[in-house]
């Protein structure tokens, strides 16, 4: 079996093969050696570990695959097909499979999902088990088969192809997983779904991938074996799949272990997973680059990910051993917009471009690995790759540079190496490199530990795990009652803060634990390195904290999502948010929040965060009106003016002052548009700034 490969990190022709790329230096290469093989204390009783497929070890190394979704709800503006749409209005006359072929070359990818059934029911392809499909449609006078092209189109352009079929049948009257809301229906829906699947394993070539998404109770593991048993099964109940990573934002945690624990007969759960599973099953990290939005909308283009924000989700997916399944959306006319294809181009040209010559790469076997570099070279990322094959067993490293001076210095720790890890470090200039394994079950086998000089801009939560920390401003966080705590990435750091708003300095209060502002304040934190007493310090982080969420409470919001309610951006989650509604119909601007402070305040701002799983969906204005009622506020709002762009730092908070305070119990806030001409405003939190 040939294996594709995206080619956004160092590979080798062979998985059995030593990396030896084609900018290795000849004498560098002969100072490359593996020192100590593993002590006896770390070979006893090497118990087996879960091993992959194959076919998984191809999905690996592709690394980044592109998600296609095109249905009839691109014509009604939706996210849910509502099936409002006149069969011959559905009419994909621009689609053309090679351009999409064509962006997942740009993107550097190699695999393409598409989505050929979404939950409205409707067939993208040649099919018999409804007319809800492309046989009634006019492209092509009924006989266009979008699958069909893409099929033909990915053999031609050697890129793996996938589809997405989903469980959910509005049509046919199934819910997630398959489940028919009248169980008399259930057998006649079971039978409609075996044949889409039949007519896409057997009519259209070999497949990569399979998305079931939301699981399925639909019995299909007996189609799989006899027409396709090595394919992955996203979500499916049956060995050699891949299962969800938990979130729609694009980052998977650290560690994301491949392996689970699983009992026959059930879906793989998301999450983290856990080294010591029982089934290889990895995770797929699935992120539209049109956020929060997986379906084309006129407009949407305005909501496109920056280029910053795809390299961070790829530093924190791809870059921690995961899958990036990255969408893009196909306008009415099944055309990727021109901005998307120009968005995945620059993307994959910088994934090339940073990775393109490694400094040195190796691989060996044993609990030590030495590099020897013939003089002083600057290191700033390392890639460090398990061989996979025998599975995953690094459970501890460390990895050093030796500098001019002869000194060693700690480089990266971490955990899990599994499929790849590319770490990001402060810039270092050695002569030499270790890779060290301090926990391991059995033998580790290292295919590759490789040291670049990128010297580019990487995204700053890249550092947060397993590199060596970067002295950024700390981070700040607070609870729901009023605890504000500051997170250090380093034990060789400590944290100094003031709450009068002064900056930081050595002798200023030491954080150690937790600590309760009843009614907010300003808090100001620095970092100091703890072995370097004259040091100036970090960045300072200032924070100006309003009520706790505690104290704030909602009684009307203009318009919410069952699971984005308003009371989300004043619960002290930031991971949660408040959406005002857009599934069933976008609910324009002005979008509002009416808010009860408990008692009477003196009312001075407010703070705003957005959603932190994607950029966009941002306020364009907001007016904030205080009174003694609920229903007493008056016409003249007491501030009126917005947050600002967002062009910089767009997930970080921030606030508005008022001239002077306003007294009173119960605010109302109102977001009187939204930037981009977008429709919708999402908030992570929101803050009112008030005083006694």
């Amino acid at each position: 079996m040939r294996i594709h490969r995206a080619r956004p990190f160092p590979t080798d022709p062979n998985p059995g093969e030593p990396v030896v790329p084609k900018s290795f230096p000849p004498p560098l290469r002969a100072r490359v050696f593996a020192l100590l093989m593993l002590p006896l204390a770390l070979l006893a009783r090497a118990a087996d570990v879960p091993l992959p497929t194959p076919q998984q070890i191809a999905w690996h190394e592709a690394g980044v695959g592109l998600f296609f979704h095109w249905a009839p709800n691109v014509y009604q503006g939706g996210e849910g097909d509502n099936l409002s749409t006149p069969r011959d209005r559905i009419n994909p006359d621009r689609f053309d499979a090679t351009q999409w072929v064509r962006a997942v070359k740009a993107a550097n990818a190699g695999y393409l999902i598409f989505v050929a059934k979404h939950g409205g029911g409707y067939c993208a392809w040649q099919t018999r088990s409804t007319d809800y499909s492309l046989t009634t449609s006019p492209w092509r006078q009924g006989k266009g088969d979008m699958l069909g092209d893409l099929s033909t189109a990915c053999r031609a352009g050697d890129v793996r192809l996938g589809v997405y079929l989903a469980p959910y049948d509005e049509t046919h009257g199934a819910g997630v997983g398959g489940k028919t809301k009248d169980p008399a229906r259930q057998t006649a829906y079971d039978e409609v779904y075996r044949r889409q699947l039949t007519e896409i394993l057997s009519g259209y070539g070999p497949m990569f991938e399979m998305w079931f998404d939301g699981g399925n109770i639909v019995p299909i593991n007996d189609i799989i074996d006899r027409l396709a048993p090595g394919i992955i099964s996203f979500q499916g109940r049956r060995t050699g799949g891949s299962r969800w990573v938990g979130t729609e934002h694009g980052f998977a945690p650290y560690p994301c272990w491949n392996t689970i624990d699983w009992k026959e007969g059930e879906t793989p759960r998301e999450g983290p997973g856990t080294p010591t599973g029982n089934l290889w099953c990895p995770a797929e990290c699935d992120v539209s680059i049109i956020r929060p939005r997986w379906f084309w909308s006129p407009g949407c283009d305005q909501s496109i990910l920056s280029l910053e924000s795809l390299l961070e989700i790829y530093y924190m997916s791809v870059g921690r051993g995961v899958n990036l399944l990255l969408n893009v959306t196909p306008d009415s006319h099944g055309e990727v917009p021109a901005a998307q294809m120009q968005r995945l181009a620059e993307f994959g040209d910088e994934i090339r471009q940073r990775f393109a010559k490694p400094i040195f790469a190796t691989r060996g076997t044993g609990n030590e690995l030495a590099v020897e570099l013939g003089g002083a070279k600057t290191i700033d990322h390392l890639v460090m790759r398990e061989d996979i094959v025998g599975g995953e067993r690094i459970r501890r490293f460390t990895v050093e540079g030796r500098g001019p001076n002869g000194a060693w210095l700690r480089l990266a720790t971490g955990t899990q190496v599994g499929v790849r890890q590319i770490v990001p470090i402060a810039p270092a200039k050695v002569t030499a490199l270790r890779f060290a394994v301090q926990e391991c079950v059995g033998v580790a086998n290292l295919r590759e530990f490789a040291g670049y000089h990128v010297d580019r801009p990487v995204p700053s939560i890249a550092h947060r795990e397993g590199g060596r920390p970067v002295m950024g401003p700390p981070a700040i966080s607070r609870s729901r009652d009023g605890h504000f705590a500051i997170a250090c990435p380093t034990p060789e750091w400590e944290t100094r803060y003031t709450l009068d708003g002064t900056d930081p300095v050595r002798g200023s209060t030491l954080y150690r634990e937790p600590r309760k502002l009843a009614s907010g304040g300003m808090l100001k934190a620095r970092y100091f390195a703890i072995d370097d007493a004259s040091g100036p310090g970090g960045p300072v982080a200032a924070r100006r904290f309003g009520l706790p969420p505690s104290q704030v409470a909602v009684l009307r919001a203009s318009s919410e999502e069952k699971d984005t309610p308003a009371t989300a951006a004043f619960d002290g989650d930031p991971k949660t948010m408040w959406h005002t509604a857009w599934r069933a119909s976008m609910a324009p601007p002005p979008h509002t929040v009416v808010l009860d402070l408990g008692k009477s305040r003196a009312v001075d701002g407010v703070a705003y965060l957005s959603r932190q799983d994607a950029v966009g969906n941002f306020p364009k204005a907001i007016r904030v009106f205080v009174a003694d009622k609920p229903e007493g506020f008056s016409a003249l709002p007491e501030f009126e003016g917005s947050f600002g762009n967002f062009k910089t730092e767009p997930h970080a908070w921030r606030q508005v002052v008022f001239p002077k305070a306003s007294r009173g119990r119960y605010v109302k806030l109102v977001y009187t548009d939204a930037l981009n001409r977008a429709q919708c405003v999402a908030s992570a939190e929101i803050e009112i700034l008030a005083g006694e």
